[in-house]
C-alpha cells in the first residue's frame, strides 16, 4: 500500500466513511499503547513522566477503530503503566491513573461523536453533490467574489469542461462578455435584496444559442447573513420555441380570421362559460375584454330572450347528439346595425370520447341575406308577372276549341292539347316560385282547420285524375280519427306534388298506392310507386333546394328541384314531417306524417295552431348596452 492509499484510508477511517473492521478496531486499540511502552521502557528507559506518552496512545487509538478501540487502550496502557513503578504506589500515582482514565474515556467519547458528526456531514454533502449531479437544471453555488465554489455537471457538460475546472473560476473565465456581466449585475441585485430573484436570458454557446430561466438566491448562516449565493439554471429553450411557434399559429388563425371575416367561439360545459376571438367581437361591434377577465357568457342585457333560447338550444342539441348544428342569428350592433350571422357549434371531447364543451364559427353573412332578399323579391315579382300572361295564354288555349269548334282541324286539337299542358306545368313551376319566395321571406301564411284525412286524399286524387292517366290509384284508408290540422289548399299542393311525381317516375301501367293510418301520434299519409327508384347517397339531399337525383337530370323528366323543398318545408310549416324510403329498382314510398288530432286536442282548439308552427324560429340578438 502506497503512502497516498494510506493516507486516504486513514483519512476515510476517521471522518467515519469508511467501517472499521474488527481486526482494525483490534489492532488500533493494542498498536498505539504497546508502541507508547516500548518507548518508555527501551528509549526513555521510564524516566519521563509515566502517563506522558500513553495520552496520545488511546488518543490516537480512539481516532483511529472509534469508542470501543479507545476504551480498550485506556484499559490497556492502565494495566502497563504500573509496571514503571518500582517504588510503592503511592496517592500520588493513583491520583495520576484516576485523571488518566478519566481524560482518555472522554476523549474517546469525544472522538465517537466527532466521527458520527464527520459521517453525517459526509453524507449530507454526498447528497448534496448527488442532488446536484442528478438534476436536470445547472446549479452552481458562488462566494462573494463570484467565485465559483460547486458546480454540477450540468455546467460542465454544458461548457465542455473536465471535473472540477470550473471551480475558483469567475463568470468572466467561462462566459462571453455579455452574459458574463448579466451574471455579475444580478449577482449583485440578490446580495443587495436579500431575496431571491429569476429571470430569462440567452447565453450563446458552441453548440448554439440556449435560453434559460435563472433563479438565484442568497444561502445564509444560522445570524441571517448571506455567505454565497445558489444559482439554479432551467433550459427552456424548447419551451421557448413551443411558445414562440404558438404565437405565431395564434397571429395567423386572427389575421385568417380578419380576412374571411370569420369569428370563433368555445363553450365550457363544466362551468357554462364562453370564450369569444378578437374576430367575434369585431363583427358584434363590442370591445374585447381586457385579457385578464374571466370568460363567461355575455350579459343578458346583450341578449334578447328568443336569442339566448336558440343559442341554448344550439349547444343542447350539439350536447344531446354530438353531431355539429348550425343556426342563424339576427343582431343588433352597439351602433344601431343590423346584421346577420351564421353560427355554426360541434362537439368538443375529451381523452374518454365525453363531451367537455362545444366550439364553433360564426360567420357574418348580411351580404349574402341581403342578395337573398334580392333574389326572393325578384323571384316573386317575376312570378306575379308571370301569371298574367299564363292566364292569358291558358284562357285563350281553352276558348279555342269552343269557338272554332267546327273549324278546327285534327292537329290543331292536338296543338291546342300541347299548349294547355305547357301552360298548366308553366303555372305549377310559377306558383313553386312563388312559394319559395314565400316560405324564404318567412311570408306564407296558413288557413287551418280541423278535416278528415280521407277527404283531403280523395280531393287530391280527383283533382290529378288527368295526371295519374294510364296507372290505377289504389286508396287504403287505416282505422281510427284521423284528422288532421291544415290548410287544405296548401297540404293539397303538397300531396299533389308527391302524386305527381310518382305518375312521373313510376313504371309505365303500374298502380300508384295511398295508404292514409294513425300511428301514435300523428296521422301518416303514404303515396308509394314502383320504379326505378333512389339511389341512397341521393336520400340526404332529396329535400333540399334546387336537388335532383342523378337519375332524374339524365332523364327528359322536366323539373327544377323545388317541388320536393316547397312540399318539406309546407309540411314542417304544419308541425309534422316528410321523409322517404326508397329501395333501386323496386318501390319508392313518401310519408307525411301530421300531428292527429287527439294528440292536439289538449293544446289547440276547434281553429287549429297557430299559423306558422313548425317553422324553424330566427332569433334576434340585441348588443345594445
Amino acid at each position: 500500500m502506497t503512502i497516498a492509499s494510506l493516507k486516504r484510508a486513514l483519512a476515510s477511517l476517521s471522518s467515519g466513511r469508511a467501517r472499521a473492521s474488527w481486526r482494525w478496531k483490534a489492532a488500533a486499540a493494542l498498536g498505539p499503547p504497546l508502541v507508547a511502552f516500548l518507548l518508555q521502557w527501551y528509549i526513555l528507559n521510564a524516566s519521563m513522566a509515566r502517563w506522558a506518552l500513553f495520552y496520545p496512545a488511546v488518543f490516537l487509538a480512539s481516532w483511529l477503530g472509534g469508542l470501543s478501540s479507545g476504551l480498550a487502550a485506556t484499559a490497556i496502557s492502565s494495566a502497563l503503566v504500573p509496571m514503571f513503578m518500582r517504588a510503592h504506589f503511592g496517592l500520588t500515582n493513583l491520583v495520576a491513573a484516576i485523571i488518566f482514565v478519566t481524560m482518555s474515556i472522554a476523549v474517546s467519547i469525544v472522538h465517537e461523536r466527532l466521527r458520527g458528526l464527520l459521517q453525517r456531514l459526509e453524507q449530507s454533502r454526498q447528497w448534496l453533490q448527488a442532488i446536484m449531479d442528478y438534476s436536470p437544471n445547472v446549479i452552481v453555488i458562488k462566494s462573494f467574489d463570484g467565485r465559483y465554489l460547486m458546480v454540477n455537471h450540468q455546467l460542465e457538460d454544458m461548457l465542455q469542461l473536465a471535473p472540477g475546472e470550473a471551480v475558483g473560476k469567475t463568470d468572466a473565465d467561462l462566459f462571453p462578455h455579455e452574459s458574463a456581466q448579466l451574471h455579475h449585475e444580478s449577482d449583485v441585485e440578490v446580495f443587495a435584496k436579500r431575496g431571491a430573484i429569476t429571470y430569462e436570458e440567452a447565453i450563446q454557446l458552441e453548440n448554439g444559442g440556449r435560453v434559460f430561466q435563472s433563479s438565484k438566491f442568497p444561502l445564509n448562516d444560522s445570524e441571517g447573513h448571506p455567505f454565497a449565493i445558489c444559482a439554479i439554471w432551467s433550459d427552456i429553450t424548447e419551451r421557448k420555441h413551443i411558445e414562440e411557434a404558438l404565437r405565431q399559429s395564434e397571429s395567423d388563425l386572427r389575421q385568417a380570421e380578419r380576412v374571411a371575416h370569420l369569428g370563433s367561439w368555445t363553450w365550457n360545459n363544466a362551468d357554462d362559460s364562453t370564450r369569444w376571438s378578437e374576430e367575434l367581437y369585431r363583427i358584434t361591434g363590442l370591445e374585447p375584454p381586457p385579457a385578464s377577465a374571466e370568460p363567461g357568457l355575455r350579459p343578458d342585457p346583450l341578449f334578447t330572450p328568443e336569442a339566448l333560447a336558440t343559442i341554448r338550444g344550439l349547444l343542447h342539441q350539439v350536447v344531446q347528439d354530438g353531431q355539429p348544428h348550425e343556426a342563424e342569428l339576427e343582431i343588433v350592433r352597439p351602433d344601431g346595425a343590423t346584421r346577420w350571422i351564421a353560427v355554426r357549434g360541434e362537439a368538443v371531447r375529451d381523452e374518454t370520447g365525453s363531451i367537455e364543451g362545444v366550439s364553433g364559427t360564426a360567420q357574418d353573412i348580411s351580404e349574402l341575406k341581403e342578395l337573398q332578399r334580392q333574389r326572393d323579391e325578384w323571384t316573386s315579382l317575376i312570378a306575379h308577372e308571370l301569371r298574367q300572361p299564363i292566364g292569358v295564354i291558358s284562357m285563350a288555349a281553352s276558348a279555342l276549341p269552343e269557338l272554332h269548334a267546327a273549324s278546327l282541324t285534327k292537329k290543331e286539337l292536338s296543338f291546342v292539347a300541347l299548349i294547355t299542358t305547357a301552360v298548366s306545368g308553366l303555372t305549377r313551376l310559377v306558383d313553386d316560385l312563388l312559394d319559395l319566395s314565400l316560405l324564404d321571406a318567412r311570408r306564407l301564411t296558413l288557413d287551418r282547420s280541423w278535416i278528415p284525412a280521407s277527404a283531403l286524399v280523395n280531393e287530391t286524387v280527383e283533382r290529378l285524375a288527368g295526371v295519374t292517366t294510364g296507372h290505377r290509384v289504389a286508396v287504403t284508408m287505416g282505422q281510427g280519427r284521423m284528422e288532421v290540422c291544415v290548410d287544405a289548399l296548401r297540404m293539397g299542393q303538397v300531396l299533389g306534388n308527391l302524386l305527381s311525381n310518382a305518375a312521373k317516375y313510376c313504371e309505365p301501367g303500374s298502380d300508384i298506392d295511398i295508404r292514409t293510418e294513425v300511428r301514435e301520434a300523428e296521422v301518416d299519409i303514404a303515396v308509394t310507386n314502383r320504379g326505378a327508384g333512389i339511389q341512397p347517397e341521393d336520400l340526404p339531399h332529396l329535400f333540399e333546394r334546387f336537388s335532383r337525383t342523378d337519375q332524374a337530370r339524365h332523364s327528359d323528366k322536366p323539373g327544377l328541384g323545388i317541388g320536393l323543398y316547397v312540399a318539406n318545408q309546407l309540411v314542417l310549416a304544419h308541425g309534422g314531417r316528410l321523409w322517404v324510403e326508397s329501395t333501386p329498382g323496386g318501390t319508392t314510398t313518401f310519408h307525411v306524417g301530421l300531428p292527429a288530432r287527439p294528440a292536439a286536442e289538449g293544446a289547440a282548439k276547434a281553429d287549429g295552431p297557430s299559423p306558422g308552427a313548425g317553422y324553424s324560429s330566427v332569433a334576434r340578438i340585441s348588443n345594445s348596452a
